[in-house]
């Protein structure tokens, strides 16, 4: 489906752009799931195209060879009308970032503080280089089937205690502080 025109203020220069964003997922990528949940935080309208992982959709057409080279979920793209650009982004927290840097002035996903920040990236990446790639889909598929619980399950446990282990120190009402962030 077409992305709902967004008109906000982007930028340094605080101009307004007509936006338009459109995230390529897969609705059991945790990774698309981190992206939706940004999104959402900061207000933004988008739509959604549904990339199916079990069906190889990633693998196809103008999904894996031009909009993700990787072939994976997920993929943002961003269609900014006033100048007539065209931005794609792969990878969940890289688009984060650029969402967080885009619209400052939304809620934040990253705190204000460096120390802060950096904690915050620590977290995700406990999950997001750490944890989850271990055991996603495309690694399992290339275990024999009766070991694909078990290899999972270990880095799961490995990347979850870790992950406990930084946020217990800063911890609030959410895994780091009092507000929602990219951890």
């Amino acid at each position: 489906s077409a992305a709902r025109a967004l008109s906000t203020r982007a930028g340094s220069g605080g101009s307004e752009k007509q936006l338009r964003f459109t995230l390529y997922q897969f609705w059991m990528s945790s990774c698309s799931w981190r992206v939706r949940l940004a999104l959402a935080h900061k207000g933004l309208e988008f739509s959604t195209s549904a990339v199916d992982l079990l069906k190889k959709e990633h693998l196809a057409g103008n999904y894996g060879m031009f909009l993700n080279p990787m072939q994976e979920v997920p993929t943002l793209q961003v269609v900014d009308e006033a100048e007539g650009r065209v931005v794609v982004l792969a990878q969940s927290l890289p688009i984060m970032e650029y969402l967080e840097e885009l619209l400052p002035s939304l809620p934040r996903i990253l705190p204000e503080d460096v120390v802060d920040r950096a904690v915050v990236r620590q977290l995700s990446e406990i999950i997001n280089a750490g944890t989850q790639p271990q055991q996603s889909l495309g690694v399992l598929r290339a275990l024999p089937a009766e070991d694909r619980d078990a290899w999972a399950q270990q880095f799961i446990i490995r990347g979850l205690k870790a992950y406990e282990s930084v946020a217990s120190e800063h911890s609030g009402d959410f895994s780091f502080g009092h507000a929602p962030t990219m951890a």
